[in-house]
């Protein structure tokens, strides 16, 4: 930045920085705003600055980035792969669900990420069989796990978060979540906490987690990595 003020992938890597690696949230946001000022288009900037709105507790304000980037460059897949990911953290999850059903109707070969996001919102909308159908194909274990645990498959939803929960703490602690293992589902957060994992900026938004968020241990967690103490919307 010294040597360029006017680079947007500096503005949007600090940013990044800020955001996944010391939870500064308005540090974040100013550096995210700046790169998308500089060049609304990139996707070191304004991707990541959707997603940090929809983290951070303002989802609607993420779709409505979204959908200007994509008024802007309506052929850009990605862009449009990646709404079915700002519907999902607006909890808006049927819409999500039609939306990326849509885009696969279009086109059966879609990167895998449009068939990962499809079965979140499955997942999250409560259609469990058709979310084990869509990670099944893509041999994903994160949603698989959910939906296995909340379906009451719990053996299944065991295995997986075993095998995996060395990979990724955060979302195999949802499972334990949906299981009602709320002492393991805190244990592996806590760990991710102590760890500083970046993944762990996902736990305020997700719906995965709703299941602990009376949980006075998943309120103090949230408080010293300062998020927000109103519940997401």
């Amino acid at each position: 930045m010294e040597l360029d003020n006017e680079s947007q992938d500096a503005y949007a890597a600090l940013a990044n920085v800020k955001f996944m690696l010391e939870w500064d949230w308005s540090g974040a946001e100013k550096d995210y705003r700046r790169a998308s000022e500089l060049h609304l288009l990139r996707l070191t900037g304004a991707r990541r600055y959707v997603r940090f709105l929809a983290l951070t507790g303002r989802a609607q304000e993420g779709l409505s980035f979204r959908k200007r980037m994509i008024e802007l460059d309506p052929v850009f897949t990605e862009y449009r792969i990646l709404l079915g990911w700002d519907l999902q953290y607006a909890r808006q999850y049927e819409e999500g669900i039609r939306h990326l059903q849509r885009m696969l109707l279009e086109d059966p070969n879609l990167p895998r990420i449009a068939r990962y996001l499809l079965s979140w919102n499955y997942a999250l909308a409560g259609r469990y069989a058709e979310a084990i159908a869509e990670c099944e194909r893509i041999h994903n274990p994160q949603p698989c796990a959910y939906a296995y645990a909340a379906s009451g498959r719990h053996a299944k939803a065991l295995a997986l978060a075993k095998q995996n929960k060395r990979d990724d703490p955060v979302f195999i602690a949802g499972a334990y979540a949906a299981l009602g293992d709320r002492d393991k589902a805190l244990q592996l957060l806590e760990r991710g906490y102590q760890e500083h994992l970046p993944v762990m900026v996902y736990i305020w938004a997700s719906g995965i987690f709703d299941p602990l968020r009376s949980d006075p241990r998943f309120q103090d967690l949230l408080r010293r990595m300062h998020f927000p103490a109103s519940p997401p919307r």
